[in-house]
């Protein structure tokens, strides 16, 4: 009798402590979380348009540039020349007066982000070049160039330099963010013409979700009370 207990012990251990480990992993890695606020990306660096040069620099496409920390970066788009614009300035929408952008042109997006090294979270505020509300979407692929999600939120493009432009990122709790795509669905105009300000990300994984931590502890205990029933 205590051997067939005994064995009944390790079963259930056996199973339940790789499930837990399953569901915590499927949890976690399973998609992109939408962030829409900048102070929660959980950002670590950050790239400044400015230094591709000073307002109506034309870039060509793909160029590449160095974050602040020293990330390499390479972005393309559909078009051949990025433009460097300010708000209030060669741009009069509703990012932050003053805020250095980086413009597709004309008919030009989306724009395809490769970092040098993997990343755990990124975004950017966006506006597009025509007023009126629009559908702004963040896609996120791994160093195999697997989909690994996507997210969309609604904005509004209007004038005041009020720094009311939307913020879209998105976040994964392992560093396995290789290459995003920035563009729109929809929008008053061309869905190719808009604007990023600063783009900031996240080269460290976030901690795993409470939701999750608490599965797995959940799970570990319970197969624990279990266990001290079954022996007595």
């Amino acid at each position: 009798m205590h051997t067939f207990a005994t064995r009944k012990y390790r079963a259930i251990l056996g199973f339940g402590i790789p499930l837990a480990t399953v569901l915590l992993s499927t949890s976690v890695q399973a998609q992109v979380t939408l962030v829409s606020q900048r102070t929660l990306l959980g950002a670590t660096d950050f790239v400044d348009w400015g230094a591709l040069g000073g307002e109506g620099t034309t870039v060509a496409s793909p160029f590449n540039i160095n974050s602040n920390g020293g990330v390499g970066l390479t972005l393309s788009e559909v078009g051949t020349t990025f433009i460097r614009a300010n708000e209030g300035g060669t741009w009069g929408g509703n990012f932050a007066l003053g805020d250095h952008l980086l413009y597709t042109g004309v008919a030009s997006g989306p724009i395809t982000v490769v970092f040098g090294t993997p990343v755990s979270a990124a975004g950017y505020q966006i506006e597009p070049a025509n007023g009126g509300p629009f559908v702004a979407r963040f896609r996120a692929f791994d160093n195999a160039d697997t989909d690994l999600g996507s997210v969309t939120e609604i904005g509004s493009s209007h004038s005041g330099s009020d720094n009311s432009a939307i913020f879209i990122g998105g976040k994964r709790q392992t560093n396995d963010i290789k290459k995003i795509v920035i563009s729109l669905d929809s929008a008053g105009g061309d869905i190719g013409r808009f604007s990023i300000n600063r783009l900031d990300f996240a080269t460290a994984a976030a901690t795993p979700e409470p939701s999750s931590v608490t599965l797995l502890v959940g799970l570990t205990v319970a197969g624990g009370v279990f266990l001290r029933r079954r022996k007595k």
